[in-house]
Formats: C-alpha cells, sequence, structure tokens
C-alpha cells in the first residue's frame, strides 16, 4: 500500500500538475508518509478541455473517498475548480 507522497508524485507525472491531499473533514494537508489504499491508477492524463473539478471528481474522489485534494498551479498557488487543466499545465512552463 502506497504514501500519500508516492501517490502525489504519480498524480504530478501522469497528470503534470501538483496535487497535495488533504483531509475531508478540516481540509489539513495529509502527511506524506501516511498509507493510502491504493496508487494512481490513471495511466494517461485527462484532456486537456476538462475542468480541475473534473479531474477531483472523476480521477480523485472516486479512488481516494475520505480525502479531499487541491490542485497547485506553477507558482505553487491553488487552483481553482472551473480552471481548464491545460490552463494549469501551462502555468508549469511558465
Amino acid at each position: 500500500m502506497p504514501k500519500v507522497e508516492n501517490v502525489e508524485r504519480q498524480i504530478q507525472r501522469i497528470e503534470r500538475f501538483r496535487a497535495m491531499f488533504l483531509y475531508e473533514k478540516d481540509r489539513k494537508n495529509v502527511r506524506g508518509d501516511k498509507i493510502v489504499s491504493r496508487g494512481y491508477p490513471c495511466k494517461r492524463a485527462l484532456a486537456d478541455g476538462k475542468t480541475v473539478e473534473d479531474w477531483k471528481e472523476t480521477r480523485f474522489r472516486a479512488f481516494y473517498p475520505g480525502f479531499e485534494v487541491e490542485v497547485r498551479d506553477g507558482k505553487d498557488r491553488p487552483v481553482q475548480g472551473n480552471t481548464k487543466l491545460a490552463t494549469v499545465r501551462q502555468s508549469y512552463e511558465e
């Protein structure tokens, strides 16, 4: 069973943006050494035309119940749910 820090790295490698696990109730950051039930199961990035909220709903919440997630841009700022994934990914290239 993988650690949170390893799953966060998998997400970054596949999706090309940083995602931070948060506890669902208080939205505090989850320590990287916490064990979760599974690694990131997706092998390809979600389409650029989808939004951050689309990714959270279909790719994160579906696999990690009890947790929330915060997507970060290239300047390490939180990203709003209606932001297109293409915009988030481009922020890492600037």
